[in-house]
């Protein structure tokens, strides 16, 4: 919603761990400009990547592909996984003891500084 209010359109991509997180995605409803692209190839998103302004994502392999594009963004990592895991190239990373313990605020803080 922070984005959307910035004038800032997206995609909001999920894959097969997210599947539990399906139906509230789909009873809560994105901001206009924001699509859900669920499960889709890795050739697909790498393009989308590569193009966006920001990317904002956990530990996962599309935050590695991120890295790889040369996009600027933002890793949320817990702390005993960051020295190990933590992408290189243009992404930052907010770590905690838990993913959970990660405030909105820290994570519009940063956006905000990388958007600059």
């Amino acid at each position: 919603k922070f984005l959307h209010q910035k004038g800032i359109k997206g995609f909001l991509v999920t894959g097969e761990t997210e599947a539990r997180m399906e139906r509230t995605i789909l009873e809560s409803g994105l901001p206009s400009g924001w699509s859900w692209l669920h499960r889709r190839p890795l050739i697909e998103l790498a393009g989308l990547i590569e193009e966006a302004a920001v990317y904002i994502g956990n530990d996962s392999g599309v935050t590695h592909l991120a890295a790889a594009c040369g996009t600027r963004g933002l890793a949320l990592f817990r702390n005993d996984l960051e020295a190990a895991w933590k992408p290189f190239g243009r992404i930052d990373v907010l770590s905690a003891e838990e993913i959970s313990a990660i405030t909105m605020e820290s994570v519009i803080e940063k956006i905000e500084m990388i958007m600059l």
